[in-house]
């Protein structure tokens, strides 16, 4: 009897309430409809940028990029009424 391990298997699990919250924290500070970059965004909420960018890519709703003046990149979130 074989056992297939796939991607999926090796990755963290993460509670999906504790996701949903993360999200929350990021929504709420980006409902302002401000211009962020993803350090601004993390001393904001205390969560690393690397789980911020996953959460701003994976939370549903329309994230618009830009270059600020010293070409580091921005976002703003655009929030989607579900």
């Amino acid at each position: 009897m074989s056992v297939r391990i796939t991607p999926h298997d090796l990755e963290p699990r993460i509670p999906t309430r504790f996701a949903a919250t993360r999200f929350e924290a990021v929504a709420k500070l980006m409902a302002d409809f401000h211009w962020r970059t993803l350090a601004d965004i993390s001393i904001a909420t205390g969560q690393p940028e690397s789980g911020i960018s996953a959460r701003l890519r994976n939370g549903g709703h329309r994230v618009l990029k830009r270059r600020n003046l010293l070409d580091d990149l921005e976002f703003r979130l655009e929030v989607c009424q579900r």
